[in-house]
C-alpha cells in the first residue's frame, strides 16, 4: 500500500494510504460533516480547488451512478457538474489523489480553528519543499467552473429568470426550471468574489442600484456578492444570511437546495418565486417579513394536530418507562411510576414519589388516579401495552373524569398508528403509500385473502399488542396455525376492548415484503412542528427479523444521498401530519443524545431553542446531529443456560464463508446487503489465517488486527495463546492503547466539545489528556472500564501504586 502525507500551514502533516490518483495536490483544505451525498459532493463546482475532508464512515457503500444519466430538463441527474472539482479525494478517473487512514476526528479539531488553512498531498519519495503551498483565491476560479456562453433550460417556462453562474449546480437549475419564476438568481462558487470576480460585481451592483426592482437571491459565495463591492471578511461559522430591510434582495451562505443534504430549507426557493410573482403583479410584499413569516410557521399543514397538553404540571403518571424520570425529577414535578421491575426503586429511589410494581391494567391506572390525582399522564414512552391502556382509558373516559391530560402525542395520534386501518388514512391524506392488505374476521376469510396475495404473507391484528399475535407464514398450514392463535390471544387480552370504538377482534392479512431492508429514522418534534432528525438506523437482517433480534448500524450504510433524503422528508412529513412527539427511541440508547430526556422538557412546553445539550455545554438541542463514528448494537444470545448447547456454535454466515460460498449465493440465501456481506468476509477470512502465531510480519499483522477491531483477548482465542501474550507482542510493536474524546453530540467536532466520554484507541494518532478530579486525581466522569484502560496504559509506562475507592453513586474515582 502506498502512503502520501497531508501537509498543512501550521506544519503538522498527516499520513494515510493512497487511492485513486497518485499525484501531489496543494490547495486549501476543508472539512465537510455531511453523511451522505460523496458523489454529489465530489462534482460540486462550490469545492473546486480545495482538499476536501470528509468525516463520516461511508465511503465505497452504495454504487456509483451513471454520469451520462440526465432528467426531463436535460440535466445531470445524479450528479452536480460534468466533471470532479476536489483537489484532494477520489477517483483516479479524474487524476484526483486520495488518503484514507487519516484520523480525521484530529484532523477535523485542527482544521476549525482557521478560518482558512492551505495543505498539500505529497507523495511518498517527494520532497515536500518541492511543491509549495498555493492560494487558490490568486487564480480566476469562476472561469473554471462556470459556462462559457449563456444558454437557455426550459424555454417554455411562463416567467423567465437571469441567472450568473458562478459554478451552478445542478440540482439548482432543477428547482428553478420546476418553480418557473422571473428574477435574478446568484449561484454560489468557489473563490473570493471581491478580488476575483470585478465584472461580476459590477453587474451585480447595478441590478441592486436600478431604478426597476427586481428580486434578487444569493447563494453561498454570491451572499458575500451582494455586499457590491464593500470589505468582505470571512467569519468563523458562517452558516449566516441577509434581508435587506425596504428592497426584496436576500441571500444566504449556507446551500438550500444542496444536493447532498437535508431539503429542509428548499422552500427559499418557492419564497423567493412568491416573493417574484408579488412584484410582477404590482402587488409588492416586504421580503423581511414575509421570510420571517414563512420561516416561522407553526404548522406546516392545514390538517397538522393541535399541540397536546402543553403546561406546567404539578404531578405526572408514567406507565413503564423510566428514561424520562431524571428529566422530570429536575422540574420538581410529584412522580407516580406504574412498572413490573423492581430495578426501578432501587436505582432511582431518590427521584421518585411513588412507585407501583404492578401490570399496567386500566384498573390499576384508575386507581393510582383516584389516589394520586396527578394533572398529567405520559404514554408515548412506553411499550404498546402501555400505549393500548391510554387509549382505553381515554375512550372510556376515566381520564377526563380525573382531570388527566395526555402529555406530549395526542390520544387520536396513538390511535392512528397502533390501528393499521386508520394508518392507511392517514398515509393516504399526505400521498404515501402503504403495503396492500385486507381486514378479514375469520379463519375461512384469512385463507381466501392469502390466496389471493399469494404466500409469504403477514398476519396481524387490526390492533395488535405486541409480536405474540402477528408473524409470516410461507404456506397453507402455517397460516391456519398462527390465525388460530392470534384469534386466542386475541380473547386473552388483560385489556378490555368491549367499550373500545375500534373492532379490535379483526384480523389484517398484509402483502408480505419479506427480505426488504428496514430503515428506522429517529426524529423529535417539538409543538410548534419544527423537527429534527436525531440519526437513522438500519439493520443488517432484512424484513420479517425483529429489530431486537438484528445487528442495528447508526447511521445507514447502504443508502445513497437520494434515498437518505427521500425517506428522511417522508418521515418528517409524517411525524408532522400525525402530530407526534417522537419516532423510534434507540438514540438515547446508541448514539447519546438523550431523546427521551429532551422529548419530556417539550412535553413541558419548553422549545428545542431553549435547552442546552448537556454534553458539549455549547450547543442547543435543536443542533441536528452529524456522526462522525458509527454505532452497532448487538443482540447478546446468551447460551450459557442451555445444558446441551455448544459455545463453540458459530453463525450460519460464518460456516457459509468458511465453507467458500460466494457472497452472491449467500445474498440470494439472506438477503443481507451484498456490503455487510463483503465486510463479513474480510472479518473471517483474517479469523481463518491467523495461523502463524505472530511470526514473519508480526506488526503488520497486528496493525492490520486493530484496523479490524480485534481485541487482545480476541486475537488471543484466534491464535490459541494467553492474552498476556498478545498485549506483549502489541508492546513491541509500539502499538498501545489510549483514550480519546468522543464526539457525543455528534457534530463531528466542528465546535468544542467540553465533555469528557472517551473510548479507547489503539490504532489513530490523536491522544486525549482528561480533566483530572481535584480530590482523586482520576479523570473525572469515567466509568470503572474507562479507568481500568487508563490505569493498563499508565501502569505500562513504569506504573505507580494507587487505592481506588468505588462510591455508589455509580462514579468512579
Amino acid at each position: 500500500m502506498q502512503r502520501e502525507t497531508l501537509i498543512l500551514e501550521d506544519e503538522s502533516e498527516f499520513s494515510g494510504f493512497v487511492f485513486g490518483a497518485s499525484t501531489n495536490a496543494t490547495d486549501e483544505v476543508i472539512f465537510q460533516t455531511g453523511m451522505v451525498g460523496y458523489i454529489e459532493l465530489l462534482t460540486d463546482p462550490s469545492y473546486c480547488r480545495q482538499i476536501l475532508v470528509l468525516i463520516f464512515p461511508l465511503i465505497g457503500n452504495y454504487d456509483v451512478p451513471d454520469e451520462k444519466a440526465v432528467d426531463d430538463f436535460g440535466i445531470q441527474r445524479w450528479i452536480e457538474s460534468n466533471k470532479i472539482y476536489a483537489s484532494g479525494l477520489i477517483l483516479k478517473k479524474h487524476n484526483v489523489p486520495g488518503l484514507y487512514g487519516i484520523d480525521t476526528r484530529m484532523l477535523t479539531k485542527n482544521l476549525r480553528e482557521y478560518r482558512t488553512i492551505l495543505g498539500k498531498i505529497i507523495m511518498k519519495g517527494t520532497d515536500p519543499a518541492s511543491i509549495p503551498f498555493q492560494d487558490l483565491n490568486i487564480d480566476n476560479l469562476m472561469i473554471q467552473v462556470s459556462i462559457q456562453k449563456p444558454y437557455i433550460i426550459n424555454p417554455t417556462g411562463k416567467i423567465s429568470i437571469a441567472c450568473i453562474n458562478c459554478g451552478m449546480k445542478n440540482n439548482q437549475l432543477r428547482i428553478l426550471c420546476q418553480l418557473e419564476f422571473d428574477g435574478l438568481f446568484l449561484s454560489s462558487d468557489p473563490g473570493d468574489p471581491q478580488t476575483q470576480y470585478p465584472e461580476t460585481i459590477t453587474i451585480i451592483e447595478s441590478w441592486i442600484t436600478s431604478e426597476t426592482i427586481k428580486p434578487v437571491f444569493g447563494i453561498g459565495l454570491e451572499h458575500q456578492a451582494l455586499a457590491a463591492g464593500m470589505k468582505i471578511i470571512k467569519l468563523k461559522y458562517g452558516n449566516r444570511g441577509i434581508i435587506h430591510d425596504s428592497k426584496p434582495f436576500f441571500s444566504v451562505q449556507f446551500y438550500p437546495e444542496y444536493c447532498a443534504g437535508p431539503r429542509d430549507t428548499e422552500n427559499l426557493f418557492q419564497i423567493f418565486l412568491d416573493v417574484i410573482q408579488s412584484y410582477k403583479s404590482t402587488k409588492s410584499i416586504n421580503v423581511e417579513t414575509y421570510l420571517v413569516e414563512q420561516l416561522t410557521k407553526h404548522s406546516s399543514t392545514d390538517n397538522a394536530p393541535l399541540p397536546a397538553f402543553y403546561k406546567r404540571v404539578k404531578r405526572v403518571l408514567i406507565l413503564e418507562n423510566n428514561q424520562v424520570i431524571k428529566a422530570i425529577n429536575e422540574d420538581n414535578v410529584y412522580t407516580v411510576v406504574l412498572n413490573q421491575s423492581t430495578s426501578i426503586p432501587q436505582t432511582a429511589k431518590d427521584l421518585l414519589s411513588k412507585v407501583y410494581p404492578f401490570s399496567i391494567i386500566p384498573n390499576y391506572v384508575e386507581q393510582i388516579l383516584r389516589i394520586h390525582r396527578p394533572d398529567g399522564i405520559l404514554l408515548s414512552f412506553d411499550e404498546e401495552t402501555a400505549l393500548h391502556c391510554g387509549v382505553h382509558l381515554h375512550e372510556s373516559g376515566i381520564l377526563q373524569k380525573y382531570s388527566c391530560n395526555v402529555l406530549e402525542t395526542l390520544i387520536q395520534s396513538i390511535q392512528s398508528i397502533t390501528d393499521q386501518c386508520l394508518f392507511t388514512q392517514e398515509m393516504a391524506d399526505i400521498g404515501e403509500k402503504v403495503v396492500s392488505y385486507e381486514v378479514v374476521k375469520s379463519l375461512e376469510e384469512t385463507l381466501i385473502s392469502a390466496e389471493r396475495f399469494d404466500h409469504p404473507v403477514l398476519v396481524c391484528a387490526t390492533f395488535p399488542e405486541g409480536d405474540r399475535i402477528s408473524g409470516y407464514t410461507d404456506n397453507r398450514k402455517e397460516l391456519i396455525s398462527l390465525v388460530t392463535s392470534i384469534l386466542a390471544g386475541l380473547s386473552q387480552s388483560l385489556i378490555d376492548k368491549s367499550q373500545s370504538s375500534i373492532d379490535k377482534s379483526k384480523l389484517l392479512i398484509d402483502k408480505s415484503f419479506k427480505d426488504w431492508r428496514k430503515i428506522e429514522y429517529e426524529v423529535v418534534r417539538k409543538q410548534y412542528n419544527n423537527c429534527i432528525v436525531i440519526c437513522n438506523m438500519e439493520n443488517i437482517d432484512p424484513l420479517s427479523c425483529c429489530t431486537d433480534h438484528s445487528i442495528v448500524v447508526a447511521s445507514n450504510q447502504t443508502l445513497s444521498n437520494d434515498e437518505y433524503n427521500l425517506l428522511r422528508s417522508v418521515s418528517i412529513k409524517f411525524i408532522h401530519h400525525l402530530g407526534l412527539s417522537r419516532l423510534s427511541a434507540l438514540a438515547s440508547k446508541t448514539t447519546g443524545y438523550p431523546l427521551a430526556y429532551i422529548t419530556v422538557k417539550l412535553a413541558f412546553g419548553l422549545n428545542l431553542a431553549e435547552l442546552i445539550n448537556n454534553i458539549t455545554n455549547q450547543t442547543c438541542a435543536c443542533f441536528e446531529p452529524s456522526l462522525d463514528y458509527v454505532v452497532i448494537k448487538i443482540s447478546k444470545w446468551n447460551l450459557d443456560k442451555y445444558d446441551q448447547c455448544s459455545n463453540k456454535t458459530e453463525s450460519s454466515s460464518t460456516t457459509a464463508i468458511r465453507h467458500r460460498y460466494i457472497i452472491e449465493h449467500l445474498y440470494g440465501l439472506t438477503k443481507i446487503n451484498r456490503w455487510f456481506l463483503y465486510k463479513f468476509e474480510t472479518i473471517l477470512k483474517f479469523i481463518f489465517t491467523c495461523t502463524d502465531r505472530l511470526v514473519g510480519a508480526k506488526k503488520l499483522f497486528l496493525f492490520q488486527a486493530k484496523h479490524l477491531g480485534f481485541s487482545n483477548q480476541q486475537l488471543a482465542n484466534c491464535l490459541d495463546m494467553f492474552e498476556a501474550e498478545v498485549f506483549q507482542a502489541c508492546e513491541q510493536c509500539g502499538i498501545r492503547p489510549f483514550m480519546k474524546q468522543i464526539d457525543t453530540n455528534k457534530i463531528c467536532h466542528e465546535f468544542f466539545v467540553s465533555g469528557d466520554i472517551v473510548e479507547c484507541m489503539t490504532v489513530e494518532n490523536e491522544k486525549y489528556n482528561p480533566p483530572l478530579d481535584p480530590i482523586t486525581g482520576l479523570p473525572e466522569n469515567f466509568s470503572l472500564t474507562e479507568i481500568r484502560e487508563l490505569f493498563m496504559n499508565f501502569l505500562d509506562n513504569g506504573g505507580f501504586s494507587i487505592d481506588i475507592q468505588y462510591c455508589r453513586s455509580t462514579k468512579a474515582r
